[in-house]
């Protein structure tokens, strides 16, 4: 039985079912040693060409047919290349929204909870766009913020309120644990990236001894001659 809100997806034919959040398999467990790893993953069922389809997308997280977060993307390599980012949001140097989606992500599969990514992509339209002394007709894509803008206001004419994830235009804060775990990647980065320094610094300065040891060689081997 899906929900009012899933329905309200699926009434919308243009609304693309993406696919389901899962753990990865092998399963990596959640312990200390792992906490660092990214632990789940999407099973697409969409085409390829949707997957990576480059239009400007709306994109609808939802979990046991709630929606829980209404976001927009036009970087290129599509909505593959847009839950990428969320999929890696513990490694590297992740914004908190990026990080703090995967976290809350995986709090919803560890709580038992279904979870689906669906999306709305742009048509091209045709426009003319005008030189100093010529026109010609072009295909552009519309500002994807503004279909993004019109789903949230669609939402919350409907709910009362934007969807529980959309903290910012809820005039809400990320929840506590969140800052705290992104305090802490955060961190933990500069720890890595500091050890990683320290290690280049010497390492270069073995080389650099290295370099030097055959002219103090060849000094020695000088004075030896003027001994003899």
């Amino acid at each position: 039985m899906t929900s009012d809100y899933e329905n309200l997806i699926r009434k919308n034919e243009r609304i693309v079912y993406v696919g389901q959040v899962k753990y990865k398999q092998p399963r990596i467990e959640n312990t200390p040693e792992n906490k660092w790893k990214g632990k789940w993953d999407i099973h697409y069922t969409c085409s390829k060409e949707i997957q990576k389809q480059e239009n400007g997308r709306i994109y609808f997280i939802l979990a046991d047919g709630t929606i829980y977060k209404i976001g927009s993307s036009s970087g290129k390599g599509g909505i593959k290349a847009t839950f990428s980012c969320y999929i890696g949001g513990l490694g590297g140097s992740p914004s908190i929204r990026t990080m703090g989606i995967h976290a809350l992500i995986q709090e919803l599969l560890d709580a038992g909870k279904e979870v689906k990514i669906y999306v709305l992509f742009n048509d091209p339209i045709k426009v003319i766009a005008y030189g100093l002394c010529s026109s010609n007709e072009v295909v552009t894509y519309p500002d994807v913020k503004v279909m993004e803008d019109a789903c949230r206001v669609d939402y919350k004419k409907i709910y009362g309120k934007y969807p529980r994830w959309n903290f910012q235009e809820n005039g809400e804060e990320w929840p506590a644990h969140i800052k705290t775990l992104y305090t802490e990647q955060v961190n933990q980065r500069k720890k890595k990236e500091s050890v990683s320094s320290a290690a280049g610094e010497a390492g270069e300065s073995v080389e650099a001894d290295i370099v030097d040891a055959p002219e103090e060689a060849d000094a020695l081997e000088g004075v030896a001659e003027t001994w003899l």
